[in-house]
């Protein structure tokens, strides 16, 4: 998947994608929101839908940002943990559409370890969040942002957002049609 979105140019070539494949949390709080592929034409392959995919997880950790500056918070940068922080395309994506640096940490499995600080924290082996976090939480890699495929992202982050906004009311109208229209049978989610 890595090489295909490496394939693909910046933008995947127009195409946005809206990673709502359950719902979305934060910023937007929506649980009727549903993935959607914007902007697909016959010239677009599979590696422009890897890379839009790809993209979008950049685009909804600039929302996060944003949401965080709307409440008087500057982040002058942004550590990287979990599955996707494995994948390098991914990180230097990330870097590029924040324009911010990315520190990549070195263990990916963060939620045993964040609760583990916080335990240590509480049972007063460290003085504070920080002080834990400078034992367990080292640095892999330090990822610069391109700032002109910043510049370039920032186009297609205002249209990721937009096509939000434009579907937000679709979104509830498609969970009133299938209410009405799907049998009384339990829809089942399975891990494909």
């Amino acid at each position: 998947m890595e090489k295909d979105a490496g394939e693909s140019d910046i933008g995947a070539r127009g195409l946005i994608f809206l990673p709502y494949l359950l719902g979305e949390r934060t910023p937007i709080w929506d649980d009727n929101a549903r993935g959607v592929f914007f902007g697909l034409e016959r010239m677009h392959t599979r590696k422009d839908m890897t890379r839009a995919v790809f993209e979008s997880t950049g685009f909804i950790d600039l929302s996060i940002i944003d949401a965080i500056a709307e409440a008087g918070v500057e982040t002058a940068s942004v550590r990287l943990s979990g599955g996707l922080a494995r994948i390098n395309l991914i990180s230097g994506i990330k870097a590029d559409v924040l324009g911010r640096d990315v520190a990549v940490l070195s263990e990916f499995e963060t939620t045993a370890t964040g609760a583990a600080m916080i335990a240590l924290t509480g049972q007063g082996v460290f003085q504070s969040p920080a002080q834990a976090a400078d034992r367990f939480a080292k640095i892999r890699m330090i990822i610069k942002p391109n700032m002109e495929n910043h510049k370039k992202y920032l186009d297609m982050y205002e249209l990721y957002r937009n096509t939000y906004r434009t579907l937000k009311d679709l979104f509830s109208e498609r969970i009133h049609i299938l209410e009405n229209i799907q049998s009384s049978r339990e829809v089942q989610i399975e891990n494909l």
